[in-house]
């Protein structure tokens, strides 16, 4: 009945299992819970930057509801990380994690 188009930034604490311990448990579960919540959402990486505010444009425009992007705080640990590895948490371990 009413759309309500909105871009949602997200910080996703406890990414990768790294942070604060209080942290991990939303780590682990903060994807699934935009999934649970049928919000769309991507997962932020800088090389695709302006691909994902594209595709949040278009999925606000076309679905007229809330979108996500999803950053995680502190990704420098991502240089440690084989390429293919980088922006890639156990939530989506062998699973396509830029489009939901």
């Amino acid at each position: 009945m009413y759309g309500f188009p909105a871009l949602l930034l997200v910080t996703w604490r406890g990414f990768g299992g790294k942070d604060a311990p209080e942290h991990i448990l939303m780590g682990e579960i903060s994807p699934r819970l935009l999934e649970l919540l049928g919000i769309p959402h991507r997962i932020l990486a800088a090389d695709s930057l302006e691909r994902d505010l594209a595709w949040a444009r278009a999925e606000m425009e076309s679905r007229m509801q809330p979108v996500a992007l999803a950053g995680a705080a502190g990704r420098r640990g991502d240089r440690h990380r084989p390429p293919e590895r980088r922006g890639v948490c156990r939530a989506y371990a062998g699973a396509d994690d830029r489009t939901q």
